[in-house]
């Protein structure tokens, strides 16, 4: 899992993006964990470590706005593991890329994908 976000900014640790996001955020512990709770960005634990991939946020470390929509489209109806596994395998709508990827440069086609992924699995 780790490997497929390497393309786009990697992941890292929990801990490490509330230090990074000090820089920012008068709350970093909080505004994460808010985030997380929500499901307005994905994370996975692994060996009881919490992992963040990075493509979800912008340089100044705020949520994308494309990637906060596309996870409002699938959060209804994949868990956190099968959204982080969403945006990290390739993906037929999107030519057999991962959203991940195409994401950082055409958030519309990964929405669009993100809604046919929807309608799949909810029939």
């Amino acid at each position: 899992m780790k490997s497929a976000f390497l393309p786009t900014g990697g992941i890292l640790a929990g801990d490490c993006v509330a230090h990074i996001m000090r820089r920012g955020f008068d709350q970093p512990i909080s505004t994460l964990a808010r985030w997380i709770v929500n499901r307005d960005v994905v994370a996975f634990e692994e060996r009881g470590e919490l992992w963040v991939p990075m493509f979800q946020f912008n340089p100044d470390l705020q949520v994308r706005p494309g990637v906060r929509k596309v996870i409002e489209e699938l959060r209804g109806v994949f868990d956190e593991w099968e959204l982080v596994d969403w945006f990290a395998r390739p993906n037929s709508s999107l030519c057999g890329e991962n959203p991940a990827s195409v994401v950082l440069c055409n958030e519309r086609a990964v929405l669009e994908a993100a809604m046919v992924d929807r309608f799949i699995a909810t029939g």
